[in-house]
């Protein structure tokens, strides 16, 4: 599974890691945009359980809203 592959760079710093996992890449199986389809699958989550509207949400710390998703594991 593909978030298998994220979860060990999640906190990463390094911009070269950020761009591969967020824009993906071809040669290391990494789809097209796949942090993107993620980052929006961890929003809908989020939305799931604090249903908010567009401009609550962007008040809303990242960090909080991947905590609450199904994908944070403490």
């Amino acid at each position: 599974m593909l978030w298998e592959r994220i979860t060990p760079i999640l906190y990463s710093t390094d911009p070269k890691v950020q761009e591969t996992y967020m824009f993906g890449d071809k040669e290391k199986g990494l789809p097209w945009c796949m942090g993107y389809s993620f980052g929006r699958i961890i929003v809908e989550d989020f939305l799931q359980v604090q249903p908010l509207s567009f401009l609550e949400l962007l008040h809303i710390p990242a960090k909080q809203i991947f905590e609450t998703s199904r994908f944070y594991q403490a």
